[in-house]
């Protein structure tokens, strides 16, 4: 096992670049400030709701994984999170619209996943800054146009997004 995380020098980062499993790493760390496990293949199963513990957190970069399942609820009980990546893994379904809570928050990676179908009304009144929106290379239907007309984004990237107005959601989408 390789690790990045060294407790002498930085003992509020933890960086993974093998492993299976989230919560063995992350237990009894309530210190923690950042959280990456990136490009680690064998990553499979949902985002566990460990996480949620480490109320520190201001990263969490959860990336270039086979985690799936929906994107979990349970993040914005992390009041310092600054930035969150969940991009290219195969995470389905709806975003939660309490991610708008997350008041910190600067920037939203969500892109390259399965169908995440709708963008949530609440994401056009986000509660404290605008943070970038990553959602590319997604399945969205035409509500991510009535909601985020009016905001001021510094980024939104909603390349390859399969927008089709008034579709609705297709789940499954074959893989091609």
């Amino acid at each position: 096992m390789q690790w990045d995380h060294k407790p002498q020098h930085r003992p509020h980062h933890l960086r993974r670049r093998d492993s299976s499993e989230i919560q063995p790493y992350v237990d009894g760390r309530l210190h923690l400030k950042t959280l990456i496990f990136h490009k680690l293949s064998n990553l499979t199963g949902h985002i566990q709701p460990a996480i949620a513990k480490l109320k520190n957190l201001t990263v969490i970069r959860l990336s270039w994984t086979n985690l799936s399942g929906p994107v979990p609820d349970f993040l914005t009980t992390l009041p310092n999170l600054d930035y969150l990546d969940l991009s290219f893994n195969d995470l389905t379904g709806y975003i939660p619209p309490s991610l708008t809570k997350l008041t910190k928050l600067n920037t939203l990676h969500l892109d390259h996943n399965r169908p995440i179908c709708s963008i949530p009304e609440a994401y056009g009144r986000f509660k404290g800054s605008i943070p970038d929106l990553y959602l590319s290379h997604n399945w969205l239907t035409d509500k991510i146009l009535k909601s985020l007309g009016d905001m001021n984004f510094s980024v939104i990237n909603l390349l390859q997004c399969g927008i089709q107005l008034g579709s609705g959601c297709p789940l499954p989408i074959p893989v091609l």
